[in-house]
């Protein structure tokens, strides 16, 4: 479904910028977390849809360490760099 969307809108690589909505949230960890600022790579990480993110990975080539960064962190290199890795680890 991803796919077709993404390929009738014509998106492209851009799909990965859109945002979730402010009060959406997923639990890692036993703690509710707010996902309103994440892409859709990282909810489709925290949501456990693996079909989602290998599509972006591989047929949109979507660059994990680009994407897969925190996007609440302060800049702290070594937080943003596994963020991605972690999220999917918790799940």
């Amino acid at each position: 479904m991803v796919s077709g969307l993404t390929k009738y809108h014509r998106l492209g690589r851009g799909v990965v910028l859109l945002r979730g909505s402010p009060n959406d949230e997923v639990k890692i960890n036993g703690a509710k977390v707010l996902t309103g600022e994440w892409n859709l790579l990282l909810v489709a990480i925290a949501n456990k849809k693996l079909d989602i993110v290998k599509y972006f990975l591989e047929e949109l080539s979507i660059a994990l360490s680009l994407f897969g960064v925190n996007p609440v962190s302060q800049g702290d290199s070594a937080t943003d760099a596994t963020f991605a890795l972690s999220l999917a680890i918790s799940n």
